[in-house]
């Protein structure tokens, strides 16, 4: 039976994040803010769908694919908070950080499907940890360490 809710929980959160960002075009679209945190929410929404079938999927190889693009929704979670912290915040920081976060998201979505960033999957007794890969670090650390 837990086995069922680790696997289940991912789907919840998706749903969940779902409904808020309807509730968030609903209430002004037009808003700059509105539509960045939109993008969050949905990065975070992607995240618990991706994980869901990562944690739900029959062997290693699928769940290597799985968690190959979990690791791009973490990596924009962290750009799109970072983007909305500044906004909701009216920073007057240098914009050229923010350009920055959003070309090294490019360059790592490059990275995502190759050995670089996951080499493998492990098979563990209740999970399926990923094995890093050299870049691994690097495109999902530095996007949320920004946002603090």
């Amino acid at each position: 039976m837990n086995q069922f809710f680790y696997e289940l929980l991912p789907l919840i959160s998706f749903i969940f994040l779902i409904f808020l960002i309807s509730l968030v075009v609903r209430s002004d679209w037009k808003s700059f803010t509105n539509r960045i945190f939109s993008f969050f929410l949905l990065a975070m929404g992607l995240w618990g769908f991706l994980i869901f079938g990562m944690r739900s999927s029959g062997d290693l190889d699928a769940a290597l694919r799985w968690e190959r693009l979990v690791m791009l929704a973490i990596l924009f979670v962290g750009v799109f908070f970072y983007h909305f912290s500044r906004l909701i915040t009216r920073s007057q920081d240098s914009r050229r950080l923010l350009i920055l976060s959003y070309l090294l998201a490019a360059l790592f979505v490059a990275l995502a499907p190759t050995d670089l960033v996951v080499q493998g999957m492990k098979l563990m007794p209740t999970a399926m940890p990923p094995c890093s890969g050299s870049c691994f670090h690097c495109t999902s650390h530095p996007c949320t360490c920004r946002s603090f």
